[in-house]
């Protein structure tokens, strides 16, 4: 089934994303979004900082306003996922966090001038038409 051993970091990621997923639905009933957000955002940099520190390449001063960018743009859809998730249920909002499928083929072949191939198309198919059932049994 796993023809490369790396295939599994897909599985691990998907897991913790659906990990994530419940347990923002879990504190938005309790706690304040930006409260459940400073935590999210304080454990991924205590968590990723020593392997940062220990293998990553060394911060380019002209970086910086690209990092500044990505940390309040990734905050701010953090806020807006936590809120949405205080709000919805989580079936209700999968077809909208799966088009990002659609837009990482829409980069991929705008940057890279590269289409995924035919298994992904269908996987994807699968994948989105599912979650569209869903969305509409859910209405």
């Amino acid at each position: 089934m796993f023809t490369n051993p790396a295939s599994l970091i897909a599985l691990a990621v998907a897991l913790c994303v659906a990990l994530v997923d419940l347990t923002l639905r879990n504190l938005g009933r309790t706690d304040d979004p930006l409260t459940t957000v400073f935590y999210f955002i304080l454990t991924g940099v205590v968590v990723s900082a020593p392997y940062t520190i220990m293998f990553g390449p060394p911060l380019q001063v002209d970086l910086m306003p690209w990092l500044i960018g990505i940390g309040i743009f990734t905050a701010l859809q953090q806020v807006a996922k936590t809120e949405a998730f205080r709000h919805a249920e989580a079936s209700l909002l999968a077809p909208y966090a799966y088009s990002a499928i659609v837009w990482a083929t829409i980069l991929g072949w705008f940057i890279w001038n590269e289409l995924p191939s035919l298994s992904v198309i269908l996987g994807t198919a699968i994948v989105i038409g599912s979650n569209v059932y869903i969305a509409i049994r859910e209405v």
